[in-house]
């Protein structure tokens, strides 16, 4: 990642992407998603933007916005991806 992903960065999927704003905005992420359809269609790019959302340190979902701060400790790891709460998960082959 060369900088960090946000929300405005993905294109489609709006219904989709609005309500995981709004899961992050009200605090309510459920312990487990799945992203699924072809390759190409941005869940990974998806999955990066709402786990840097969950794990950023100066995140204010009071503002409404739901988008990471791009400066904390955490959102510097997640760009540079060391940080050591993420962890990519991919399958073997295809």
């Amino acid at each position: 990642m060369d900088r960090l992903p946000s929300w405005p960065s993905i294109v489609g999927h709006s219904d989709k992407v609005q309500r995981l704003r709004q899961m992050v905005a009200a605090g309510r992420v459920p312990h487990g998603l799945l992203f699924y359809g072809p390759k190409g269609i941005g869940k990974r790019l998806t999955a990066d933007v709402l786990a840097a959302s969950l794990l950023c340190e100066g995140f204010d979902s009071a503002d409404g916005r739901s988008i990471p701060c791009g400066v904390c400790a955490a959102c510097r790891e997640m760009k540079e991806q060391t940080h050591p709460d993420f962890h990519v998960v991919v399958p073997e082959g295809e």
